[in-house]
């Protein structure tokens, strides 16, 4: 799904996916056309929220989840799924971002990626492109102090501003260029976490093209040698493997 300001090319996706810890809840408060959604692992549980309610359904559709009208049927619906493995697992809320994030009862296990409508002061002429927008310095300021009070790993991208340099000082940060319709472009990105030692989708790990390509031929030769073995060989190297990944975790 082509979206305006969407991470679906130039690499864009992969490189947020490098940066995304492991979780059992992924909420994504404007999902907009949900590249990376689209593109990771599947967690448990996904929440996609966008106040534009044909963006929700075109996404959350094509996943055979369950989409909601507003916030106020969201919370029941965690209720019933409390204890339980989710069914679907793909929830949609026409909702606004930031309320979704005030309102959901986190535990800890979740991770945020926001990708709101940019400032409008960032954009090429300042040009409005979404049906709902968000581009007052007022409204990104609600949603920064809302993301800084979360008790759960959060990414936030966006262009550059004084605005996010200035509120999340304290977090990481990185850029990266990527290719836009509107021509080549700087994205951001804020984490309030460390760089992740474990990755919840390690399919992509690699800077560029040429070292995804090889770290995917890498998988397939592991893969193609492990199957040769006996399988009291094969128990032997995951219990190996998952006592070196616990050192590190």
């Amino acid at each position: 799904m082509r979206y305006p300001g969407g991470k679906e090319g130039g690499g864009a996706w992969q490189k947020l996916v490098n940066e995304i810890p492991p979780h059992r809840v992924y909420i994504e408060p404007f999902c907009g056309g949900a590249a990376v959604f689209r593109h990771k692992r599947q967690a448990d549980l996904s929440i996609l929220a966008d106040l534009d309610q044909k963006v929700v359904m075109a996404i959350v559709g094509t996943s055979a989840g369950q989409v909601l009208p507003d916030l106020s049927a969201l919370l029941p619906s965690l209720e019933e799924r409390r204890g339980r493995l989710p069914a679907p697992p793909v929830v949609g809320v026409a909702a606004c971002g930031s309320s979704l994030l005030e309102s959901y009862p986190f535990t800890g296990d979740e991770f945020v990626y926001a990708d709101p409508p940019y400032l409008f002061k960032t954009r090429r002429r300042g040009r409005r492109v979404y049906r709902y927008e968000m581009g007052s310095a007022d409204e990104h300021k609600r949603l920064l102090a809302i993301a800084r009070r979360l008790p759960c790993p959060v990414m936030i991208s966006g262009y550059w501003s004084d605005l996010y340099a200035q509120d999340l000082a304290d977090w990481r940060s990185f850029s990266f260029r990527f290719m836009t319709r509107g021509g080549p472009s700087v994205e951001w990105v804020w984490c309030n976490y460390p760089k992740p030692k474990i990755l919840h989708d390690p399919r992509y790990i690699g800077a560029d093209r040429r070292r995804r390509q090889d770290w995917r031929r890498c998988q397939s030769r592991w893969l193609r040698k492990f199957r040769t073995l006996e399988p009291a060989r094969k128990r032997a190297l995951l219990d190996i493997l998952q006592a070196d990944l616990a050192s590190i975790s």
